[in-house]
């Protein structure tokens, strides 16, 4: 098929799947070069971000899972503040959240909690 078409397609797919969303949890973020195995950033996910972020869904990637979402954990935690507005991201405690997801020597048991904690406290200080 057409790459364009086939790109335009991916994208409309990706927003409609963001605009139902509150939350974009990140995961790793790779792909392999089909030609000579190489392993490089996937796109799409830096494409997903992209789109969450227009559409004002709280990004939480897990820097710990590496890649891409390395890079956007860094790219979170660097101004946490303009990532999620309208939240005390010191009284929500997301700093100390977003250093867990970001350390590989935690255990996936730990990171899922994390994230659940982090969404429950921006919930929480959506709230009040």
């Amino acid at each position: 098929g057409d790459p364009a078409a086939r790109a335009t397609m991916w994208t409309a797919y990706r927003e409609d799947m963001l605009r139902q969303a509150r939350f974009a949890v990140f995961l790793a973020g790779n792909a392999r070069d089909a030609a000579s195995g190489s392993v490089s950033l996937a796109h799409g996910v830096r494409e997903e971000f992209e789109i969450a972020r227009r559409q004002g869904v709280f990004p939480i990637p897990i820097g710990a899972t590496g890649y891409q979402a390395l890079e956007l954990w860094r790219e979170v935690t660097g101004d946490l503040a303009s990532y999620f507005p309208d939240v005390d991201v010191v009284a929500a405690d997301l700093a100390a959240a977003f250093a867990d997801l970001g350390d590989p020597a935690q255990s996936d048991e730990t990171l899922v909690a994390t994230t659940l904690r982090v969404m429950d406290q921006v919930r929480r200080a959506l709230v009040t």
